[in-house]
């Protein structure tokens, strides 16, 4: 609720209701510059992650724009802006051993924590024998235990 909600609507509050009009757009002005820095360590602390990662200029293009937009989303929804809804890409890791997918999901998931959507910057290593079942119709609740087992964890 803002002051203003508060000050009555007489004739004599105009002054008033200037001053706080003013003192409010700073205030938002100021969280706004402060915002802006966060989210500049934040993009170079990822920038130093992605500089790890030897190639794959393709991947880290496109990690540059999640975050960016992350960031942004991030930005205007503490500015009190209307965002629609998370947009937190699906993502399947392929490639040949000792190509970096877990890596890659290691950075993944320090950006995701570092803009908010994750709790934790923690990623958790998979199997297929942690997923798949031996029979049929054991692999829907053996994946979904793990998928609990670790929200639980994040929480």
């Amino acid at each position: 609720m803002s002051p203003l909600n508060l000050l009555p609507k007489s004739s004599g509050n105009e002054k008033l209701r200037a001053l706080l009009i003013k003192h409010i757009d700073e205030q938002r002005k100021w969280k706004a510059l402060m915002l802006l820095k966060e989210a500049k360590t934040k993009m170079e602390d990822f920038e130093r992650e992605l500089s790890s990662i030897v190639g794959l200029h393709a991947l880290k293009l496109q990690l540059r724009i999640w975050a960016k937009g992350m960031i942004m989303d991030e930005r205007r929804r503490s500015l009190g802006l209307k965002i629609s809804v998370n947009r937190t890409p699906h993502m399947v890791f392929i490639g040949s051993p000792g190509t970096g997918k877990t890596m890659v999901a290691r950075i993944l998931g320090k950006l995701l924590n570092m803009v908010g959507v994750l709790p934790t910057d923690k990623v958790t290593e998979v199997q297929r024998t942690d997923l798949v079942g031996e029979f049929v119709g054991h692999t829907g609740p053996k994946t979904r235990r793990k998928v609990d087992t670790k929200s639980e964890i994040g929480r």
